[in-house]
């Protein structure tokens, strides 16, 4: 399977959230729109519903302001992040890449649907 190369994504990443429990960053990609990055910085079972509480309320935010999806690039050997994105709604698009500014590694683009989750 050839991988797709996703070029270096923009550096226009926007803090969108942000506790003591984590971070939810936005980030502009030209042909993909916008792509997640969430950093937990602590897990446990309070820390994941309080994340969850504040990525359905985000969600819903982008599908009001007439977003109908967000996508998140995961490295294939990343089976941490990978059951943290199925948990939070997101599936495998089937899309395999690289990155410009990181050839070594393998992603899977994930997406998951504003509004619905």
């Amino acid at each position: 399977m050839g991988y797709v190369c996703l070029g270096i994504i923009s550096s226009l990443m926007h803090t969108i959230y942000e506790d003591e429990v984590g971070r939810l960053r936005l980030e502009e990609h030209e042909e993909l729109g916008l792509v997640l990055h969430a950093d937990i910085y602590k897990w446990s079972k309070e820390a994941f519903k309080h994340s969850e509480r504040v990525f359905d309320d985000v969600l819903l935010q982008l599908a009001d302001r007439g977003i109908k999806q967000i996508y998140s690039a995961i490295p294939l050997s990343d089976r941490k992040n990978q059951k943290f994105a199925a948990a939070y709604g997101f599936i495998r698009t089937g899309q395999q890449m690289i990155k410009a500014n990181d050839p070594e590694v393998r992603y899977e683009l994930w997406e998951v649907q504003t509004g619905v989750h």
